[in-house]
C-alpha cells in the first residue's frame, strides 16, 4: 500500500466514521489497513498486553499524582487558608 493510497483510505474511513457509527468489522478492517501501512514502511508493532505488569493505565498515573499534589499541597481547610493560597 502505497503512502498516497493510504492517506486516500484513512481520509475517506474518517469521513464515513463520523457520518455513521463504527462497527467492530469496520474497526478490524482500520486495524488491518493501518497494520499494512506500518509494515510496507518497515515500522515494528510491539505487542504488548493491557495487563503487562509493567502497564501503567494514564488513570493510575493521574490518580498518583493528584496523591503526591494533595500529599505537598494539601487542600485549605478554612477561607482564610484559600485567601492564603491563592495569594
Amino acid at each position: 500500500m502505497t503512502s498516497d493510497r493510504y492517506t486516500a483510505v484513512v481520509t475517506e474511513m474518517n469521513r464515513r466514521a463520523t457520518s455513521t457509527r463504527v462497527t467492530s468489522i469496520a474497526a478490524a478492517s482500520i486495524a488491518v489497513i493501518v497494520d499494512d501501512y506500518m509494515e510496507s514502511k518497515r515500522i515494528v508493532r510491539l505487542e504488548w498486553s493491557t495487563y503487562s505488569p509493567y502497564f501503567i493505565s494514564s488513570e493510575t498515573l493521574w490518580d498518583t499524582f493528584g496523591v503526591l499534589r494533595r500529599h505537598i499541597y494539601p487542600s485549605p481547610a478554612t477561607l482564610k487558608d484559600s485567601q492564603t493560597a491563592v495569594e
